[in-house]
């Protein structure tokens, strides 16, 4: 198989969801360093010949990608593909649009990003120095009020006979971990904007916290069930855990201790998995994205246990529930996409501009701030979160999207430009 039968084959599997994600990176790099446009012409002519019935819903947004479009495809397609009035907007035409974007965005070559370090690239900064990087930061909340600040220089916790850092060392001394081995004794784990931690927990349950997000759990948790409260984003490795003989049915049978995390509209029940749940308070809908095993997910209204609500979601591995106003919605996804942040990036995939400021508001503690519309762009690929925010804003300023940063009183702000 020639060059070109192999993109377009490459082509093909993108426009019908199915290339896998070096796939996608292949696909995009060979688009983007085509010395004319001869090729993705016929890619494209031969998509729009085959689909032809669009939705309503999607006729401004094609049209505005279109318009963008056209700057780099010229008159080569028949004009009256451009009028999408007479039309109702397909799936796949906004695939199409959304690859074409991309293409054009120069945005999508993230992958394996390395920028020069000391510059800002472009970026105008005003009365403010460059934005360092999130790190280690999070502070523990005990139950009588007191608030401890935990060390930058270690990456988490463990909670057992008493609290200790990852290395061994002790979080509160002898006397502080003699208190919070009661049984139900209350904790808060919580992380800043530009903040990340772990914790596990005293069934052996890891949990990492992405940035502005908050755990509450026991000391001890209870023999038959093991409840935690989440706000913001986390990532969750749960241990799998038995009901000791002497609490068993009488039949002998041996049950596992549910493992239940409650979040803003949802409570997520499992017995021993892999998945992450993003809860913000700001933000309407809650995702759960499940790695491995099996989760329930049942939405209530004020975000408590649920157990009065019957209707409930299964989610299979691979799979993604987002929750708004007690709705449940099931996607198949990506979920690297989801996950990555706790391997240190930032990862995107036909990503909007507004989600993508969203994250990087998180991670580098500014304020966002747009002058005008949002702009219409997209991303693709990672980019590392140990970069200073201007190195990363240099990257995204190749999709034709401008940037300036600076200061507000006391904080940074990072405004989007039309």
């Amino acid at each position: 198989m020639d060059e070109q039968h192999h993109l377009r084959a490459l082509f093909e599997k993108y426009l019908n969801g199915e290339c896998t994600e070096q796939e996608v990176r292949e696909l995009f790099m060979h688009l983007h360093l085509l010395d004319d446009d001869t090729m993705l012409r016929q890619f494209v002519q031969s998509a729009f010949d085959e689909d032809r019935h669009i939705e309503l819903l999607y006729q401004h947004k094609l049209a505005a990608l279109t318009a963008r479009v056209e700057k780099r495809l010229g008159s080569n397609l028949p004009q009256q593909q451009y009028r999408f009035d007479r039309f109702l907007l397909s799936k796949r035409l906004m695939t199409i649009a959304a690859v074409l974007l991309a293409i054009l965005s120069i945005g999508i070559i993230l992958y394996n990003w390395e920028p020069k370090t000391g510059k800002t690239g472009g970026i105008a900064v005003t009365e403010v120095d460059d934005v360092l990087p999130g790190g280690n930061r999070a502070t523990l909340t005990l139950s009588d009020g007191r608030t401890i600040q935990l060390s930058t220089e270690q990456a988490g916790i463990v909670v057992g006979d008493g609290i200790s850092y990852l290395d061994g060392s002790s979080v509160l001394g002898k006397q502080g971990n003699r208190r919070t081995n009661e049984q139900g004794h209350s904790l808060t784990l919580t992380t800043p904007k530009g903040g990340t931690y772990q914790v596990t927990l005293s069934d052996g349950t890891k949990v990492w916290l992405n940035a502005a997000s908050s755990l509450s759990y026991p000391s001890r948790f209870d023999e038959r069930e093991r409840v935690v409260e989440l706000t913001g984003e986390a990532y969750f490795d749960v241990s799998e855990q038995v009901l000791p003989k002497t609490m068993e049915s009488a039949g002998g049978d041996s049950h596992k201790i549910p493992f239940r995390v409650i979040t803003k509209g949802q409570a997520v029940e499992v017995l021993g998995t892999q998945f992450n749940i993003a809860a913000y308070s700001e933000e309407e809908k809650t995702l759960t994205t499940l790695v491995e095993g099996a989760v329930r997910v049942t939405p209530s209204e004020h975000g408590r246990t649920g157990r009065r609500n019957r209707q409930h979601t299964v989610l299979k591995p691979g799979q993604q529930s987002i929750v708004k106003d007690t709705e449940v919605t099931i996607n198949q996804v990506d979920v690297s996409l989801f996950i990555n942040w706790k391997n240190g990036l930032f990862s995107f995939k036909e990503t909007e501009l507004h989600e993508v400021m969203q994250q990087l508001g998180r991670w580098y503690d500014v304020d966002i701030v747009y002058a005008g519309e949002i702009p219409e762009a997209y991303f693709f690929g990672d980019i590392r979160r140990d970069r200073s925010l201007t190195q990363a804003l240099t990257i995204l300023k190749k999709s034709g999207v401008n940037f300036t940063i600076d200061k507000k009183g006391k904080r940074v702000r990072l405004i989007v430009l039309p």
